[in-house]
């Protein structure tokens, strides 16, 4: 895709270059570049002039309406990334459920999701949960959380769903092979505990 600079700012880089090169005249070609490095020195963020250049070329002219929040994002994960693989930056929401990972709890119903052909898919409901004790099974498909259709929805967002504080409530939709209708399960949320290793004795 190709962004056209307005004429008002193709002429203000003009009188720009023009000022500088009078400058360099003026003062002497060393002096000009003494100032130019002393400048740089003193503002290590000057870059960012030209990210906001190009967020204001976005916002008016990209044929859709832009959301600016989103776009500021993006360009924070890009910059982020660009740092080394494992490096990503995270919004608040996204944080907040990293951290409940890591930590090996957190509220929710207790099933692990994947998405497999298009369609959001229980892995397996986790031992001892309100998901596996209400019946849900590998393999079911959600189509639903309260009501909502989970079809088209970005994973991550469709787990901030699942989960919430213990106590509250969630009813899940799924539809299950061999089964003509959805099947439904009202769920209430608890504290789910990942275990890491589980041991059985093998008689």
């Amino acid at each position: 895709m190709h962004f056209l600079v307005p004429k008002d700012s193709r002429k203000a880089v003009v009188s720009k270059i023009a000022a500088l090169s009078l400058a360099a005249f003026g003062g002497g070609t060393v002096a000009g570049r003494m100032s130019h490095a002393s400048t740089r020195d003193e503002s290590p963020y000057s870059d960012f002039g030209q990210l906001g250049r190009v967020l204001v070329l976005v916002e008016n002219q990209y044929v859709e309406p832009v959301d600016h929040k989103r776009v500021v994002e993006g360009a924070i994960k890009g910059m982020v990334h660009e740092l080394d693989p494992h490096s990503a930056f995270m919004p608040p929401d996204d944080f907040r459920l990293f951290q409940s990972d890591t930590e090996g709890k957190f509220g929710g119903v207790g099933i692990e999701v994947d998405l497999r052909d298009d369609a959001i898919t229980v892995i397996a409901p986790i031992e001892g949960s309100p998901a596996e004790r209400a019946g849900i099974r590998s393999g079911d498909r959600v189509v639903a959380v309260d009501g909502q259709p989970a079809r088209g929805e970005p994973i991550d967002k469709l787990v901030r769903k699942l989960r919430g504080a213990p106590g509250t409530k969630v009813q899940i939709s799924v539809r299950r092979a061999g089964v003509e209708n959805p099947v439904t399960f009202d769920l209430v949320r608890e504290q789910i505990k990942v275990t890491s290793v589980v041991g059985k004795r093998m008689a």
